[in-house]
């Protein structure tokens, strides 16, 4: 079957599961079996469970930053150290980022990525009409073997989302708070911890 519009990719049949990707418009997948509303398919070798509805592109929307959000807490000289294109490391002060808001009835999933060597590997943000939901990827050097390691955390009910701002109700998190920005055309998620700020680009799919 071919696919009229871009739609999710999850490993099982639940809006709060992993999303694997997001499969393109006129992506010619097999279909393996339904449970529901949800097929499992295969797209390029790799399986997934899909809903046959519209994953929205979603775009900013104009609006003025938060008044209690990151941005605005932030010093307006506070830096954090960021990848462009192509790896490339450069610095960028909170105050050159602006706010980015994701509408409420859209059905999103965002893939941001950090530094090579930060502890924040990966982070995947699910925004549906109802829920909004983080899959976290750390990397860290095991102390014992000193060989690189990664885990990962799913948190769902935690997170709250007011806005463009994500907070999460999990002590086990690696940040409390996070919020939907922008450079020009690249889209982030600056998060804050307790040794300061960092932000994420998103991955271009």
């Amino acid at each position: 079957m071919e696919l009229p519009f871009p739609v999710l990719r999850y490993v099982a049949p639940s809006l709060t599961a992993k999303v694997i990707d997001t499969l393109p418009a006129g992506a010619s997948v097999y279909r393996l079996k339904a449970e529901g509303d949800w097929l499992f398919v295969c797209y390029r070798g790799i399986r997934g469970w899909i809903q046959y509805k519209p994953s929205v592109v979603v775009d900013y929307i104009e609006k003025k930053p938060l008044t209690y959000g990151l941005l605005a807490e932030a010093p307006n000289d506070t830096v954090v150290i960021a990848v462009g294109e192509g790896e490339e490391r450069h610095s960028v002060k909170i105050s050159q980022l602006l706010p980015w808001f994701v509408p409420n009835d859209s059905i999103y999933a965002g893939f941001y990525e950090g530094l090579p060597g930060e502890d924040v590997a990966l982070v995947i943000v699910n925004v549906l009409p109802t829920q909004t939901t983080l899959s976290v990827k750390l990397s860290f050097l095991d102390p014992e073997s000193l060989e690189p390691r990664e885990e990962e955390y799913l948190f769902t009910t935690e997170v709250q989302r007011e806005e463009n701002l994500l907070t999460i109700q999990n002590e086990e998190a690696p940040f409390q708070r996070a919020e939907f920005v922008r450079r020009g055309e690249q889209r982030g998620l600056l998060i804050r911890r307790k040794d300061g700020y960092a932000i994420l680009w998103k991955r271009r799919l």
